[in-house]
Order: structure tokens, then C-alpha cells, then sequence
């Protein structure tokens, strides 16, 4: 795993004593202090945190939930100009709980800004599983979309292929046809034309000489 920051945290007295939240959620809490110092809020994925913290998306979720609830923390999520697609999760801190201390000299040069380039390709991943129809072997999909560095704008070309896909296609149709998210990504199949359903379907037709792909499932040595 990376190496983790190195910045200060705060654990006010109010969040330390509560009984109400999870000795894991308190220390939550205090790495979202130290990531907010910066900006002033936290920007991190969940993936991000799990990998910090060594810890399950169901414990980071409801973490950040009870500080939510609790009103120790603020979400806010970040739609993209003109659209409802989420760009972002802004966290900050309840400034009437916890007085905000400035302590940027304890900021590292290599993590001055906890929008690293590392966290923005997890932010990015978060995105394209909720839209990628079949979500199958998600942490080697993972491993391979980081080490492909996808961001902003390579990721906005995948999401259209998907649309288009989607739309127009036999992926729209038959899930069966639409490639595992690893062997989409590997292979760069966002690169490929769409091809509508009706004539996606006569190629099948023609190629496989009038027999459907069912029929070379069933018996592949006619071909």
C-alpha cells in the first residue's frame, strides 16, 4: 500500500469522549481533519480510505454516516456542470463543534493537496463502476484502472462508448454480449464502433454462415 500522510489531525474532546461513535469512526474523523486542513474540506473516495485504513466500503460508509448524523461533518456531493452525474464528495468539518486549526506547516511537499493524482483516478473508478453494466472481479478491475492512470478525460470517452452501447446496441439487449469490465478495459474496447442492434445482428447472421451464436456455443466444430 502507498505511503500514508503525513499531516496533523485534530480529536476535539467532543468527538474523543462521545460514546455514541465507534472508536474507528473518531478515527476517521481526525484523518478527514488533516485532509480538510488544506482546502477546508475532504475530497477523498471511499476507495481511497479503504486502502488507508486496510478496512471494508461497509465500515467507511457507515462511518461517515455517523459523523453525518451526528453532525460532526457535513457531505455535500459535486455534480458536473449542467447534469446530474457526481463529480465530487465535498466533507467538511462542523466549524461549530471543532474550531479549525491552521496547520499547513505540518503538510509534507508531496501532500500538500489531498487531491492527489492517486485519489482522483479512484474518484474516477467509483464513477465508472456505478455506470459499467456488468460490475464482475471489482478489485482486479481496480488494480488495472490505476495502472492505466484513467482520469477526466479518458474516463468521458469510456462513459460515452458505454452510453452509446447501452442505447443503441445489443448491450442494451442482452447482457450476455457485453465484455467483463477487465477484458473492456485491458483491451481498450471503447475504442470499437458501435454497431446498432439490427445490423450487429445480421453480421452475426452472415459470419457464422446463418447459424446463430447459440448454435456455435452448442456445437463449435460446424465453423
Amino acid at each position: 500500500m502507498k505511503e500514508k500522510p503525513n499531516y496533523y489531525a485534530i480529536l476535539p474532546s467532543n468527538v474523543r469522549y462521545s460514546t455514541e461513535l465507534t472508536s474507528f469512526t473518531k478515527l476517521l474523523y481526525a484523518e478527514l481533519t488533516a485532509l480538510s486542513n488544506f482546502k477546508g474540506y475532504a475530497y477523498c473516495s471511499n476507495w481511497y480510505l479503504q486502502n488507508l485504513f486496510s478496512v471494508s466500503a461497509r465500515t467507511i460508509t457507515r462511518s461517515i454516516g455517523q459523523l453525518v448524523e451526528g453532525g460532526y461533518v457535513e457531505s455535500k456531493l459535486i455534480f458536473k456542470n449542467g447534469t446530474k452525474q457526481v463529480e465530487a464528495r465535498h466533507i467538511s468539518i462542523n466549524e461549530y463543534l471543532t474550531p479549525r486549526q491552521n496547520c499547513q506547516e505540518g503538510i509534507d511537499k508531496n501532500g500538500e493537496d489531498n487531491n492527489t493524482r492517486e485519489n482522483r483516478i479512484y474518484i474516477e473508478f467509483d464513477r465508472f463502476w456505478e455506470i459499467y453494466p456488468r460490475r464482475q472481479n471489482e478489485n482486479a478491475c481496480r488494480k488495472l484502472w490505476k495502472s492505466m492512470e484513467v482520469e477526466q478525460e479518458l474516463f468521458d470517452q469510456i462513459k460515452d462508448h458505454i452510453d452509446q452501447q447501452l442505447s443503441i446496441s445489443v448491450w442494451g439487449r442482452d447482457k450476455s454480449f457485453i465484455p467483463m469490465p477487465t477484458t473492456f478495459l485491458r483491451n481498450h474496447r471503447w475504442q470499437d464502433e458501435v454497431i446498432p442492434y439490427k445490423e450487429k445482428k445480421r453480421e452475426e447472421r452472415n459470419g457464422n454462415n446463418g447459424r446463430t451464436p447459440t448454435d456455435a456455443w452448442l456445437n463449435p466444430e460446424v465453423f
